[in-house]
């Protein structure tokens, strides 16, 4: 088996989360290294600046993967939780946090204590938002959802 053909085993979904991984935690902390200490980029080797990039993206990651799952986790019925789902949203939450504040900090000048500060907020703001979108969808019952099934069926048997 050559490499050509593993990766061509690789289904959409997961080489947009492996693709979303690396642009939610290796690039953020790259950039936050360039933009307030370049002495520092510039003197790492390769291995010691991924790694130091990951220890200060995946703090965040893990607290946005850990609540978020938490809230789908409560808010939706076991059968719908979705892994997936939780993945790709902390990994759009860490990069917006990110990736806003650096942008303001990188425009601004923003010493590196304002852009904790900003990426804080930004990072509670999402939260909430997350929190008030999963808890004011409207639950349906299983009754419900079985009639929407059995009439789902009966339109496809319909159309065939």
């Amino acid at each position: 088996m050559s490499l050509l053909s593993e990766i061509k085993k690789i289904k959409f979904s997961e080489f947009a989360v492996y693709s979303g991984l690396v642009v939610a935690i290796i690039c953020p902390g790259i950039l936050v290294v360039y933009l307030f200490s370049p002495k520092i980029f510039l003197s790492l080797g390769a291995i010691k600046l991924l790694l130091l990039s990951i220890s200060i993206t995946l703090p965040v990651f893990l607290l946005n993967t850990s609540i978020v799952g938490k809230m789908m986790a409560t808010s939706q019925d076991a059968k719908e939780f979705d892994e997936v789902l939780i993945l790709l949203r902390a990994i759009a939450n860490t990069m917006l946090a990110f990736y806003t504040a650096l942008y303001f900090s990188y425009l601004l000048s923003l010493s590196f204590l304002t852009f904790l500060i900003l990426m804080a907020l930004i990072v509670i703001l999402q939260l909430i938002i997350d929190f008030i979108e999963l808890t004011n969808k409207p639950r349906q019952s299983k009754k419900k959802t079985a009639k929407k099934r059995k009439a789902a069926k009966r339109k496809t048997k319909k159309r065939a």
